[in-house]
């Protein structure tokens, strides 16, 4: 596999600058048989930032709502004292920082402000005590109403949200606001300290913003775990990122799951018309730069297996049978360019056509300094919030439009089918990987073009302009081979990590319903698929479980933790990464020079 050499990257944004991330995937298999079924398939997506590309640091928007509830004396509001210190003296002169604190009503110990006196602002945290309940929902709120008050669209507006016990009753209410944030566009990461949180809210709440919660077991990787995040979304390469599926020749999604940084199944809106929604967009079709001519692409070429090569049985029976029971790539490469909306237009001419002129900023953003140490949220500061947060909202409007209209220029023929996946800020200190179930319908025996895959988002530190890269999506059918297919080892890998978390999930749904031996029997079978895949630590914390569950019919709060976050991070080990970089994806982007 390794002796292969890979397809060159060449990408480029659709407005004409150069992408600072590239796309790539591979197919479980890269030839299947033209039979009259319809046949399921694996795609590998990862999206990366490109090498020639530095990555600049994104102005921080950063909210602190931190739980001070009697439970959070001692070492652990130690450690969150110190470590709310550094990420203080991390900020920059860009950056806006604020901290609430919650237990049965929420404080505001630092409002929204530039980091100009870090001493003030690290006295005001060390004042803060523990004591109290736990009601998380208003510290969220008031967390929302400082983020708001300084709220940028060219920064990163960010929620770190810390607790280490249950909220009580306001559950709903913590979700509510959750999609709040997420309406804004305001990542919300939660971290869970110790065992008696619910870690089932925490998720739900970082999932609706596109993050994901985290669990901390020890009071003395709170620092730690502060640093993560906030270096993390320092490096952020693609802001409000979305995957798009244009999907062709009666090709369909099952599932989506985000494999690394995390595993979990994301959710995504039913498949749009592209046609109907160039008609409700009131869009002249014959105008859209990505057109008909793509057709071109999917002419039928030779696509056998290798000679000499026999394809291992038994794997399909993984791959397929065993997914299904539990929910109930190519590598050729597209060489046919892109036309511009005027024809004969080459595809250059097409990307260094001149942008509209940019919309005026607000002079609050583009006189930088002038803001020096005015507390946002106080006084004369708050007396324009208003008319403020209108303007911004109506700008946003304008670049969703704009957005909107790039999202259908991208289609390879208005007959397609769009799937649009929310994938929030891509960080560049995380390998960002997918792993999609599709479809695929009959078709003769050549080299088809099943869809489209692109990534379309905003590039860090600009109001505007959105970006997209793209690639068909090839594969190849063929009377000479015949079912199991060859498989790819890194997807047949991942495949195996997705079923042991679905699996864990499962688990705790029978148990939670009252079912006992279904949930030992699946925890069973994720040992199984743990040492299968080389986990052999995990799968001693889960047999562990099991023992506990046999003796006394009830999971350990420790233990559950340790295996949903366990299973959780499984693609994101270091001996996964390694896999990914081994594969042979297809680069080769539609968006060519």
């Amino acid at each position: 596999m390794s002796d292969q050499p890979k397809p060159a990257s060449s990408t480029l944004s659709t407005s004409g600058a150069e992408a600072t991330l590239a796309l790539s995937y591979v197919f479980s298999t890269p030839v299947i048989r033209p039979t009259a079924d319809r046949q399921l398939l694996y795609l590998l997506v990862q999206i990366t930032p490109t090498q020639e590309k530095v990555i600049t640091k994104v102005p921080l928007n950063l909210c602190l709502v931190l739980d001070r509830s009697s439970s959070m004396r001692g070492e652990k509001m130690e450690r969150v004292k110190e470590a709310a210190r550094y990420v203080v003296d991390q900020l920059g002169p860009a950056d806006t920082f604020s901290v609430v604190t919650f237990n049965d009503r929420a404080n505001v110990v630092v409002r929204a402000q530039r980091v100009t006196s870090r001493d003030s602002i690290k006295n005001l945290v060390d004042a803060i005590e523990a004591r109290g309940g736990t009601e998380m929902a208003s510290g969220m709120a008031t967390g929302l109403d400082e983020i708001n008050s300084a709220y940028s669209p060219t920064a990163i507006n960010y929620m770190l949200l810390l607790t280490d016990g249950q909220t009580y009753g306001d559950e709903e209410q913590c979700v509510t606001i959750a999609k709040q944030c997420a309406d804004r566009k305001i990542v919300i990461s939660p971290l869970g300290i110790g065992d008696e949180w619910n870690e089932d809210l925490l998720e739900t709440i970082a999932a609706r913003t596109g993050s994901s919660s985290d669990y901390i077991d020890s009071a003395t990787k709170i620092v730690a775990a502060f640093r993560s995040k906030v270096e993390g979304y320092r490096s952020v390469f693609a802001r409000n990122a979305e995957l798009n599926f244009y999907l062709e020749q009666g090709s369909e999604i099952q599932r989506i799951h985000r494999v690394s940084p995390a595993i979990s199944e994301l959710a995504y809106a039913a498949p749009e018309s592209v046609a109907q929604r160039i008609a409700e967009a009131n869009i002249d079709y014959n105008e859209m730069a990505m057109a008909a001519p793509l057709e071109a692409a999917a002419e039928e070429q030779p696509a056998a297996s290798e000679p000499g090569q026999q394809p291992p049985r038994g794997i399909r029976s993984l791959l397929g049978s065993r997914m299904a029971a539990l929910g109930g790539a190519g590598n050729g490469q597209s060489s046919a360019p892109l036309v511009g909306a005027a024809p004969g237009s080459s595809l250059r001419e097409m990307f260094d056509r001149p942008l509209p002129p940019p919309k005026a900023k607000l002079v609050e953003e583009v006189i930088e300094g002038e803001r020096g140490n005015v507390l946002i949220g106080e006084g004369e500061a708050r007396a324009g919030l208003q008319e403020r947060q209108e303007k911004l909202q109506e700008n946003e409007r304008q670049q969703e439009q704009v957005r909107h209209e790039l999202v259908l220029r991208l289609s390879p023929s208005r007959n397609a089918q769009l799937v649009s996946v929310p994938l929030g800020h891509l960080r560049g200190d995380e390998e960002h990987v997918f792993l999609v179930e599709l479809i695929a319908s009959p078709q003769a025996p050549g080299t088809r073009r099943i869809g489209r895959l692109a990534a379309v988002f905003d590039p860090p530190g600009q109001q505007g302009g959105s970006q997209a890269v793209a690639n068909d999506m090839l594969l190849g059918f063929s009377l000479e081979v015949r079912p199991p297919y060859e498989q790819n080892a890194v997807v047949k890998s991942v495949v195996e990590k997705v079923i042991a978390f679905k699996l864990q999930s499962r688990a705790w749904q029978d148990l939670k319903a009252g079912d006992v031996r279904q949930a030992t029997m699946r925890l069973k079978m994720v040992v199984t698929h743990l040492l299968s895949a080389g986990e052999a630590e995990l799968a001693g914390a889960v047999n562990a479980e099991i023992s506990h569950l046999e003796n006394y019919g009830q999971a350990s709060r420790s233990g559950t933790k340790k295996i949903k976050y366990g299973t959780r991070g499984l693609a994101a080990n270091p001996a996964t990464a390694k896999l990914f970089k081994s594969a042979r994806l297809n680069t080769t982007s539609i968006a060519q020079r």
